[in-house]
C-alpha cells in the first residue's frame, strides 16, 4: 500500500473503533472487564499509535523536502482525513467529552457509568486532540506555501475547523480535560472508581495527565493558527478605514466570534498554568515504573507557552487594526478580542512569562508585590505567584526541546529560536500593558485609549521593564541559565524588530505623567533605558561588523526573525539614547530628586554599564558616519548614519544630567569604559574633525554646500558633548 493508503486504513480503524467504544460505553454496566470492549480499546489505541508514527514520517518528509513536495505530502494527509470523515468524528468526540467528565466527577452516578466514562475519555480523548493537531498543521502548510488552487482546497476544510460550531466544543473539550485530571487526582474519585477491585485509577490518572500536557500544546497550537489566519482574513478581505463603525467582512467577523465565544486562548493559557499533579508524593504523570519521560511535562508546556504567546501577540496586533479601522474601541470586534486578551488566565500568563525570562537570565526571584497570583479555582491553576515551570527550571536547569519547538539545531545552539520566545514574552506583557502595538495609530486616537485594565501600576511596570532588560543583557552575554543564549552568535531580534525595544523607552509616559508618578517611575524608566541601550549597542556593533548583512546562521524560522529589517539595529540605540535624555527635560525641571535617590539612580545606571554603552554608541556612530561618506557605502550604512545623526546631541544631554559619576571614589577615572571614556572618544573625534577643517581651509574650500559646511553641525555636536562632559567633571571635582 502507498503511504496515503496506509494512513487512510488507520484512520478508518480509529474512527470506526472510536464510534463503537462510544456506543458500548453508554451504559451503567461496568465494561472494564468486557473482552469485546477491551479489543476495541486495543484496536483504537493501536490505530492512534500507527497514525502518530505516520504523522512523524510526514513531518520529516515535509521538513526535508522543498515547499512543493511538502505541500503535496500535506495534501495527501488532508485527503485521507476528508475521505474517512475525521472532522465530523472530531466534532462528535469534542461534544461528548464534557458530559463524560461530568460522569466521572458525579459521586451520585453509578460506578459502572463512571468507569466507562473514564476509560472512554482516555481512549478517544487523546486521539481527538492528536488528530486535530495533525490536521491543522498540514492545512496551515498548504495555506502558507501552496498555489491558489491548493490554498482554496485547504481553506474549505479550515473553514470547518475555524467555525464557531466546531471551535466552541473543541475549546470546551480541552477545558473539560483539565477538570478531568483534577477530579481523578482527588482520593475520593479514585477510591470510588477502584471500589470492589478490577480497576486501576492511578493508571487512568497517569494517562489523563499525559494527555493534558499534550492537550495544552495542541490547544495552544490551535489558538496560534486561528489567530494567524484571522490576520490573513483581515489582509484578504480588507478593512474599512473610514474611522466609522462599519461592519466587519463576514469571514473576519465569523472568526472573531469563534475565538471570542470559545475562549480558546484563555483555555490554552489555563492548561499551561496548571501545575503538575502530585499523588502520594509522586509527580504525575512521571514516577517510578511509569513509562513517561521525566521532563516531558515541562517540555510540552514550554512549547505550548511559545504557541500561546505568538497567538497573544497576533491578537494584540489584530485588535489594534480594528481600533484603527473603526476609529475607537467601540468598533466591531474590538471588545471581543479585548475580552480574550484581558481574561484572568491570559493576564496571569503574561506575568509568569516575564518571571521565567528573568529566571533564564539568572536573576533572583522578584519581590511578591511585583508578581501576580495566577488566580486559582476548580481548574487547578496555581495560587502562588511563581510559575511551576520557572521553579523547576531554576532547580533543575532550563527545559528546551528543539524537536517540539520546530527548530532542529543539532549543535545545541539556543540562539535565534529562544530569542524569539523571549521577544514574544516581552511584546505580550510589557508591550501589551504599554500599548506598543498601538503606536501606528493616529496620535489623537492613541491618546484616547486607556491602558488595559489588567496592567499593573506604572511603577511596577517600570520596575519590571528594568528587570527584564537586565535579564536580556545577561542572556545575550551568555550569562543565562544553562548558558543561553549560546553557544552560537545571537540573532539580535530585539534590536532588529521595530517594536521589540519600545517597551524600554518611556518617553511618551514621561511627557504626560503626573508629578507623583514621574517622581516614582523616572529612576526605573532610566534604568530600563540604560539596560536597553546596552542591548542595542551590542546589536549595532554586530551590524557594523557585518556591514548590515543578516547573520548567516539566521535559519531557525522564527516569526519575528522574518519580520526583522536591516537598519533597525540603529533605530533601537537612537531611540534609547533619546529616552535617556529625560533627566534634562524632566528631572532637573519638574522632579526634585533627593541626594539619596540620585545616588541610588547613579548606582543603577553604573551597574547597567551606561557609561560604557554611551562610549560604544558614540564610537559606532562615528564609524558609521565615516563609512556612509566613503565610496562604496552600503545602503545599511547610509540608513544607519541618518538614524544616528543626533547620537552626539543625545549623549551631550545625558552627560549634562550629571547622573553618572565621572570619577571613582579615589578621584581616578571610573573603570570599565565609564563616562570618562565618552570624553576621550569625543575629544578624538573633535581632533579628527579639526584636522579635516584645517585641510579644507588650506585647500581654499568655501562656504555653501561644500565639504566644510557639512562639517559644521557634527563639529558643533561633538564640542557640545565635550563641553557638557567637562562641566560635569568640574562640578564633581568642586563637590569633593
Amino acid at each position: 500500500m502507498t503511504s496515503r493508503q496506509v494512513v487512510t486504513h488507520h484512520l478508518r480503524e480509529l474512527v470506526s473503533s472510536g464510534d463503537v467504544i462510544v456506543k458500548l460505553s453508554d451504559t451503567d454496566t461496568d465494561k472494564s472487564g468486557d473482552g469485546a470492549m477491551n479489543r476495541r480499546f486495543q484496536a483504537h489505541d493501536a490505530a492512534r499509535d500507527a497514525l502518530y508514527e505516520q504523522w512523524e514520517q510526514v513531518g520529516m518528509r515535509t521538513r526535508n523536502a522543498n515547499k512543493g513536495v511538502g505541500v503535496a505530502v500535506s495534501l495527501d494527509w488532508i485527503q485521507s482525513c476528508v475521505d474517512t470523515g475525521v472532522v465530523p468524528w472530531l466534532s462528535r468526540v469534542f461534544k461528548l467529552i464534557p458530559s463524560k467528565v461530568s460522569y466521572v466527577q458525579d459521586g451520585a452516578a453509578q460506578q459502572g457509568a463512571r468507569r466507562n466514562a473514564a476509560s472512554l475519555l482516555n481512549s478517544c480523548g487523546p486521539s481527538a486532540f492528536m488528530m486535530l493537531a495533525c490536521l491543522l498543521d498540514p492545512l496551515f502548510n498548504v495555506v502558507a506555501y501552496g498555489d491558489a488552487q491548493q490554498q482554496a482546497r485547504a481553506q474549505q476544510l479550515l473553514a470547518l475547523l475555524l467555525a464557531r460550531d466546531f471551535m466552541v466544543p473543541a475549546a470546551a473539550a480541552f477545558h473539560a480535560w483539565t477538570l478531568f485530571t483534577v477530579y481523578l487526582a482527588l482520593p475520593s474519585t479514585r477510591d470510588a472508581l477502584e471500589a470492589g477491585g478490577g480497576y486501576d485509577a492511578i493508571r487512568c490518572l497517569v494517562h489523563a495527565v499525559g494527555t493534558r500536557c499534550k492537550g495544552a500544546l495542541f490547544s495552544a497550537r490551535y489558538a496560534q493558527i486561528a489567530s494567524t489566519l484571522l490576520v490573513n482574513r483581515m489582509n484578504t478581505c480588507g478593512l474599512a478605514t473610514s474611522g466609522t463603525a462599519a461592519p466587519l467582512p463576514a469571514p473576519v467577523a465569523e472568526l472573531v466570534d469563534a475565538l471570542s465565544s470559545s475562549g480558546l486562548v484563555p483555555v490554552a493559557a489555563g492548561m499551561i498554568l496548571q501545575p503538575p499533579l502530585v499523588v502520594n508524593g509522586v509527580p504525575i504523570p512521571w514516577g517510578p515504573g511509569i513509562p513517561y519521560p521525566k521532563n516531558r511535562t515541562a517540555i510540552e508546556i514550554h512549547a505550548a507557552a511559545r504557541e500561546v504567546s505568538i497567538a497573544m501577540n497576533v491578537l494584540q496586533g489584530a485588535r489594534a487594526r480594528l481600533v484603527g479601522a473603526g476609529g475607537s474601541t467601540s468598533a466591531p470586534g474590538v471588545a471581543q478580542l479585548g475580552r480574550l486578551l484581558e481574561h484572568r488566565k491570559v493576564a496571569a500568563l503574561r506575568h509568569v512569562m516575564l518571571q521565567r525570562l528573568a529566571a533564564h537570565g539568572r536573576l533572583q526571584p522578584q519581590p511578591p508585590e511585583e508578581g501576580v497570583a495566577a488566580e486559582g479555582g476548580a481548574d487547578g491553576a496555581e495560587d502562588a505567584y511563581v510559575w511551576w515551570l520557572t521553579r523547576k527550571e531554576v532547580q533543575d536547569g532550563p527545559v528546551t526541546d528543539r524537536g517540539i519547538t520546530g527548530f532542529d539545531d543539532r549543535t545545541g545552539n539556543t540562539a535565534g529560536w529562544l530569542e524569539d520566545d523571549h521577544c514574544h514574552a516581552v511584546l505580550v506583557s510589557l508591550g501589551y500593558w504599554r500599548g506598543t502595538e498601538l503606536r501606528e495609530l493616529p496620535p489623537d486616537l492613541r491618546r484616547r485609549l486607556a491602558p488595559p485594565a489588567s496592567a499593573p501600576p506604572p511603577e511596577v511596570i517600570a520596575r519590571l521593564a528594568a528587570r527584564t532588560a537586565e535579564a536580556l543583557c545577561r542572556l545575550y552575554h551568555g550569562q543565562g541559565l544553562g548558558g543561553a543564549y549560546g553557544p552560537g552568535a545571537p540573532e539580535w531580534l530585539f534590536a532588529r524588530n521595530a517594536g521589540a525595544l519600545v517597551p524600554f523607552d518611556f518617553s511618551d509616559e514621561a511627557s504626560a505623567a503626573p508629578e507623583a508618578e514621574l517622581q516614582a517611575c523616572l529612576p526605573h524608566w532610566l534604568e530600563a533605558a540604560a539596560w536597553g541601550l546596552a542591548l542595542g549597542v551590542e546589536a549595532l556593533a554586530g551590524a557594523v561588523e557585518r556591514r548590515g548583512v543578516s547573520h548567516p546562521n539566521a535559519t531557525h524560522g522564527g516569526m519575528l526573525l522574518h519580520e526583522s529589517q536591516l537598519g533597525n539595529e540603529a533605530t533601537g540605540p537612537e531611540r534609547l539614547l533619546q529616552a535617556l535624555t529625560l533627566p534634562s527635560s524632566h528631572a532637573t525641571r519638574n522632579v526634585k530628586m533627593s541626594s539619596e535617590v540620585r545616588a541610588d539612580l547613579s548606582a543603577r545606571l553604573r551597574r547597567a554599564g551606561l557609561g560604557a554603552s554611551l562610549d560604544r554608541a558614540l564610537r559606532l556612530a562615528f564609524t558609521v558616519f565615516d563609512r556612509a561618506e566613503a565610496p562604496g557605502a552600503t545602503e545599511w550604512e547610509r540608513s544607519a548614519a541618518n538614524i544616528l545623526m543626533d547620537a552626539p546631541f543625545s549623549t551631550a544631554s545625558i552627560l549634562g544630567s550629571q547622573l553618572l559619576p565621572m570619577l571613582g571614589p579615589t578621584g581616578a577615572a571610573v573603570e570599565g569604559g565609564g563616562v570618562s571614556g565618552v570624553l576621550v572618544t569625543a575629544a578624538k573625534r573633535a581632533s579628527a574633525l579639526a584636522r579635516q577643517l584645517e585641510e579644507l581651509v588650506e585647500a581654499g574650500a568655501g562656504g555653501g554646500e561644500t565639504p566644510m559646511a557639512k562639517l559644521v553641525r557634527p563639529s558643533t555636536l561633538v564640542l557640545d558633548a565635550l563641553a557638557r562632559g567637562f562641566f560635569a567633571l568640574r562640578e564633581e571635582l568642586r563637590k569633593r
